[in-house]
């Protein structure tokens, strides 16, 4: 079914490589014993405002044409939201095929991910900056446990950073040769990028760019400037508050949002589960009415508990 809509077949996936899905929840609704819809959930964890929360990231949603009209996707999605309460999963994200289509079932538009490409020209100038830290070169392949750790550390620092479960990012040291960069700061683990050569001598692709300071994301880049002889453009993959034209002078960067899906979409699953997050002052209460969740409905205050 995956195959006639995305040309990925979840199942084939699972038989063919189950070391990437091991956990990967599949629900299926049939009608007289055919399969007419399915839907999938890939259990993440997801900082939001500075505390890891369970979340599940919704894939793979395919209705064959004789299946639609029927009511089978809202079955599935209510389903697969139950089973994400059950599992104490708190937030449910997902890139849709229509926005609108999403929206009846609670979810709201994020800003789309960032891509930027720029000459490594443009880095020269950082080649004789002095910046505080040193970064050292991994290949991903090799050094995967400290590619994790750094991963999970930077996770706690960096608001809506999602993680997908270890045997899940396995699949990025299989398939990719990727290497990663790690900053050092006073003795520190600060930050770090993930790239690889997607076309040699052509384009290095950075597809992860995390750090903690602006420090090290200048000591990082400064990383990228010692590639100016190898490579005529960068790729850069920016978080959604990243502005490129802000860090140096004449970037020339072409940045678009990526092409491959909408606005990526998310809702909470379960509003109890909000209670411990991090937020500021204020007090209110709410009456939730939420059809598709509906263990979500009740009044509710919310409030800031302080804490001596």
């Amino acid at each position: 079914m995956s195959i006639y809509i995305f040309k990925i077949p979840v199942v084939e996936l699972q038989t063919r490589e189950p070391q990437y899905q091991q956990d990967t929840y599949v629900a299926a609704l049939f009608e007289h014993n055919i399969p007419m819809a399915t839907a999938a959930c890939i259990p993440l964890t997801q900082n939001v405002r500075g505390k890891i929360f369970k979340c599940g990231g919704v894939v793979d949603v395919a209705l064959y044409p004789e299946g639609r009209r029927k009511g089978y996707a809202k079955k599935l999605l209510n389903h697969i939201l139950l089973r994400m309460n059950e599992e104490e999963q708190l937030f449910s994200t997902l890139y849709p095929f229509k926005e609108s289509f999403y929206e009846k079932f609670g979810y709201i538009t994020f800003p789309q991910v960032k891509i930027a490409n720029f000459s490594p020209n443009v880095l020269t100038h950082l080649l004789s900056a002095e910046i505080e830290g040193k970064v050292n070169r991994y290949l991903l392949k090799d050094n995967f446990e400290a590619y994790l750790e750094i991963l999970h550390n930077m996770q706690k620092k960096i608001h809506r950073l999602a993680i997908k479960p270890k045997y899940a990012l396995h699949q990025v040291k299989d398939k990719f040769n990727a290497w990663f960069a790690l900053a050092t700061r006073n003795g520190r683990e600060t930050g770090f990028l993930l790239y690889n050569v997607t076309k040699p001598f052509e384009i290095l692709k950075v597809f992860k760019f995390y750090y903690e300071d602006s420090e090290t994301k200048y000591l990082l880049l400064k990383y990228l400037a010692k590639h100016v002889n190898q490579f005529k453009e960068m790729e850069l993959e920016l978080k959604t508050d990243e502005q490129i034209e802000c860090w140096f002078a004449d970037s020339g960067a072409v940045v678009k949002t990526k092409s491959f899906a909408a606005s990526p979409m998310g809702r909470i699953v379960s509003v109890e589960g909000l209670s411990g997050m991090i937020v500021g002052t204020g007090r209110f209460s709410a009456k939730i009415i939420d059809s598709n969740c509906e263990w979500n409905n009740n009044a509710y205050l919310f409030q800031v508990m302080m804490v001596i």
